[in-house]
């Protein structure tokens, strides 16, 4: 725990920053100080003549709100570094990020060198034919969504699309990548990022091992999931917390994601036919009764690619499995191979 965290109980931001080359995700409890530290070492880096950074959102809406003063993320860091960083249009759904000051028309404009841009997913086509040669940085603010809140379709894929536009070839040249750090709250588990690097079963783990950090073996992705936070037990103190209830304060103190209601067993195979296969995921039907199982039991023959032209046929030809799995119709071996085939049915 101590190189996750500094002796005053705030993330270790440095060390969390360089634990991989290219994505690192940060998962946490509500106000324990990871986008302000991930914020500052961007804006310093930027004001320091390094490379630019990019802030991300997943709505335009969400991005624009940056030109307000309650919106803007760099708001507390003005006030504790006597910074006055602003967010100013460059488009419909775009902003830059400058210092400002006040110009002689007594008009706040931009003072000094470009710092950063923000913009969203959502806004993806039109950024794509865009230069970010002196960008090294992505800062994906809450890439987890609220239990509320839409996620764009294919989203995973848009994120990854989105990376290769900004990184473009810069390994192949002998450049270092660009550095995506992704800052989230434990809302859903069932997350686009976490069905789309396969790392469920080992968040799952992690968090009941309490793991705070996995690392590919190349070095290329972190995941860390900060737990037993020192600002979130301090926290518990307030009044906030002192008047929440156990559900909200597991959510927001204790980092404890979202769990759906699920229907998880362990199933004889020797009872079921085989059906298809769609990426990792084998689907099986009961001989005799009406109960779909399914497992990691994957098959090479009627397999679908679950990405594209494939995943649409198996939609087309299965799409009646969303309507059994309301009905509970289907039985999955573990949990994260349930949220894997809600991801396929487009239901997440």
């Amino acid at each position: 725990m101590g190189k996750l965290y500094l002796d005053n109980g705030y993330p270790n931001i440095d060390y969390i920053w360089d634990s991989a080359s290219n994505f690192v995700t940060v998962t946490s409890s509500r106000g324990t100080g990871k986008t302000y530290g991930v914020a500052k070492r961007a804006v310093e880096i930027a004001r320091n003549g390094g490379g630019k950074f990019v802030w991300l959102r997943r709505w335009g809406t969400q991005i624009l709100k940056a030109r307000t003063p309650v919106g803007n993320p760099f708001a507390r860091l003005n006030k504790d570094m006597g910074w006055n960083v602003q967010a100013f249009s460059l488009s419909a759904d775009m902003v830059a990020f400058y210092e400002a000051a006040q110009n002689k028309r007594g008009k706040i404009a931009p003072d000094g060198g470009l710092l950063g841009v923000g913009t969203s997913l959502s806004a993806l086509a039109n950024v794509r034919g865009m230069d970010f040669s002196g960008f090294d940085t992505i800062v994906f603010d809450e890439y987890i969504p609220l239990t509320t809140e839409r996620t764009l379709a294919n989203e995973f894929t848009a994120f990854l699309d989105f990376y290769e536009t900004v990184n473009r070839n810069r390994e192949l040249q002998g450049l270092a990548p660009v550095k995506a750090l992704l800052l989230g709250n434990a809302n859903q588990l069932a997350n686009p990022y976490y069905i789309g690097w396969d790392f469920m079963s080992t968040a799952i783990k992690m968090i009941r091992g309490k793991q705070m950090i996995y690392r590919t073996p190349d070095g290329s992705r972190a995941m860390i999931i900060l737990q037993d936070s020192p600002i979130s037990r301090r926290k518990m103190q307030t009044g906030l917390y002192k008047n929440a209830p156990q559900d909200f304060i597991e959510m927001a103190i204790n980092n404890a994601f979202y769990v759906d209601p699920t229907r998880v067993a362990s199933r004889p195979l020797i009872e079921f036919e085989y059906l298809c296969t769609i990426g990792t995921i084998g689907m099986y039907r009961h001989k005799s009764r009406r109960e779909f199982y399914i497992c990691r039991a994957a098959q090479k023959t009627r397999a679908y690619d679950p990405q594209g032209f494939g995943l649409e046929q198996w939609r087309k030809r299965y799409g009646l499995m969303k309507t059994l799995y309301f009905e509970n119709y289907l039985t999955f071996d573990s949990y994260d191979t349930e949220l894997i085939f809600r991801g396929y049915l487009g239901m997440i």
